[in-house]
């Protein structure tokens, strides 16, 4: 099977226009990789399709394929499981910092929209103002401070409770996926050996 057969044989479900837990780059990462194993045990497009449908189906609504599948799809996708497993967590991750920036910067909007409300601007028509500028600037700095303050308090928050997590997650690892993880890195030395990588 070549690639043009590939891009043919693409699974088409009403959850493909869902928006996927992983990047679009680890997609197609993964989409090659599956392509490269049904080349390399010489399987026909149907295998690659029943491949790409069972990870479709996982990296979805983590959905694992049925006992009876072909064993050439049940290896391709316990080998790739990990590496969706971890991309599917720096994906999750990662929108969880994007959303915290973007409360932050929201934050710091409306502080300075505040700041700008409690003193008020200079107009050509109204009557000198007595409040001396460099008191008004203390006001705006000492607003801007405590808004960074509780953002970064809030920052931390958040990396304690990820590394917490991360924590709970190694001591509830369980003995399979480490002996997935020792097989996986023996296969990658020994593709690696055998291309001529090292």
């Amino acid at each position: 099977m070549n690639k043009q057969e590939k891009s043919a044989a693409k699974p088409t479900t009403k959850s493909q226009n869902a928006p996927m837990p992983v990047s679009k780059r680890f997609y197609s990462y993964v989409e090659e990789r599956i392509l490269e194993a049904c080349c390399a045990v010489g399987a026909d497009e149907a295998v690659f399709m029943a491949a790409m449908a069972s990870i479709h189906g996982y990296i979805l609504d983590s959905t694992v394929p049925a006992k009876e599948t072909d064993t050439t799809v049940m290896l391709i996708f316990s080998l790739l499981r990990p590496e969706i497993d971890r991309a599917i967590s720096r994906s999750s991750a990662a929108r969880r910092r994007a959303a915290q920036r973007k409360a932050r910067q929201e934050t710091n909007e409306s502080t300075i929209e505040k700041a700008r409300e409690e003193v008020p601007e200079k107009s050509s028509n109204e009557a000198k103002d007595n409040t001396p500028i460099a008191l008004r600037e203390d006001v705006c700095k000492e607003i801007k401070r405590e808004a960074t303050k509780k953002n970064t308090k809030e920052s931390h928050q958040a990396v304690n409770e990820a590394k917490e997590t991360a924590k709970e997650n190694l001591t509830a690892k369980s003995p399979a996926l480490d002996r997935r993880d020792l097989l996986n890195r023996r296969l990658r030395h020994i593709r690696k050996k055998a291309l001529g990588k090292l």
